[in-house]
């Protein structure tokens, strides 16, 4: 199973209770100092009505950070809300140096953070005793 149908039962499976999780939607963009509507015929660069030219693009990045997890929210821990972040990965799915580093630096500041293949590996990351370091 590819990892979008597992974040959508993770995300459902854990919607209620305690923990309030939420999708972090990762993407690049550009801008630049001038957008070249193209309008008309095509032109030579086979470009078509509704195509776009951005010169001197730069990119902009969308998301948490590098190695930022797939999943995050709260878990209320004694009324207190916990910062809570889950990686989703399909069953061979490669946790990233960064996103190990990610999850470590989450679990050092004291948060709930780990890898999920499935909803019930979701729910277990939710119940292990937390200790910061």
């Amino acid at each position: 199973m590819r990892e979008s149908p597992i974040q959508q039962r993770i995300l459902f499976a854990l919607g209620t209770g305690l923990t309030r999780l939420f999708r972090v939607n990762t993407g690049i963009a550009y801008a630049g100092s001038k957008v070249d509507r193209i309008s008309g015929k095509p032109r030579m660069v086979m470009c078509y009505p509704g195509d776009a030219i951005v010169r001197g693009a730069q990119p902009i990045r969308m998301g948490l950070c590098n190695g930022g997890s797939d999943l995050i929210g709260w878990t209320t821990v004694d009324g207190v809300a916990v910062f809570t972040a889950i990686e989703v990965k399909a069953e061979r799915g490669r946790v990233s140096p960064e996103q190990q580093h990610f999850i470590d630096t989450v679990k050092a500041a004291g948060g709930i953070a780990g890898v999920a293949r499935s909803e019930d590996e979701a729910r277990l990351l939710l119940t292990f005793p937390r200790t910061g370091g």
